[in-house]
């Protein structure tokens, strides 16, 4: 299962092609030093934060440099790629079988591990992605991101998202985020599931924040899943209830 192609269903805010040429370059600098060279109109159209830094009465500004001390390359990259062509590569999650054959190995919980590593791999990418997005305003792309990870959600064979994952997101995000409000309702989702019971001992590891959100969740979704006439018990959320409306009110 390729994941290069996460923000399809997302237009990037475009302008002719002459006019990204004449834009002056903004020098982008990362935690780890390295530096990017940015299209000064590409960034001040899609960001509240760079058009503030770029546009007004800094030094950024007057210098056109901006210094990211906490963003990593890359993440980074994975944002300066979106921004020039909508799309943006991660970290391919393969099928069982070809987890297999990579192995050569029938043994199926080996096969299980490693796609369940990929799978938390790919979140904490798509993870921290929607951070930097949602600390610097960026419009659009926290809503593709969101995009990716309900495709995520209802493929087979697709693991939940870790509890190191679950923490994460809970320290940095706004808790009333599209994001941790989908996280929260796939978990209710999951656990409607017959069969499905929450792990006690993984539950004590998560924010109190979550296990809170999914328990006053828990009986929406419930109702949402009887309703559903689904002889399975599961439920396809609609992933636009979990989009950021407000986005396009930022400029």
């Amino acid at each position: 299962m390729a994941t290069n192609d996460v923000s399809k269903n997302t237009k990037v805010p475009g302008h002719e092609f002459s006019k990204i040429v004449a834009s002056p370059m903004a020098t982008i600098t990362v935690k780890c030093g390295k530096q990017y060279y940015i299209h000064e109109i590409l960034l001040v159209n899609v960001s509240k934060y760079f058009s503030n830094a770029l546009e007004g009465n800094f030094k950024e500004a007057s210098e056109k440099k901006v210094h990211l001390e906490t963003v990593e390359s890359d993440t980074f990259e994975r944002f300066s790629s979106w921004l020039y062509t909508g799309t943006f590569k991660t970290t391919e999650v393969k099928e069982k079988s070809e987890v297999k054959n990579d192995n050569h190995s029938d043994n199926s919980k080996n096969c299980n591990d490693c796609r369940s590593e990929q799978c938390n791999n790919l979140y904490r990418e798509l993870l921290d992605l929607y951070i930097f997005a949602d600390g610097h305003a960026i419009n659009g792309l926290p809503n593709a991101i969101v995009d990716q990870f309900g495709t995520l959600f209802i493929t087979p064979g697709t693991v939940f998202p870790s509890d190191d994952l679950i923490r994460t997101a809970y320290s940095n995000l706004p808790h009333t985020s599209g994001l941790i409000r989908l996280l929260v309702d796939d978990r209710c989702r999951w656990s409607c599931k017959e069969g499905e019971e929450d792990d006690a001992e993984s539950s004590a590891e998560l924010p109190l924040a979550y296990l809170l959100q999914v328990y006053l969740r828990q009986p929406v979704i419930l109702d949402r899943v009887k309703k559903s006439e689904n002889p399975k018990r599961t439920l396809r959320l609609d992933i636009e209830d979990y989009h950021d409306h407000s986005e396009n009110d930022r400029h």
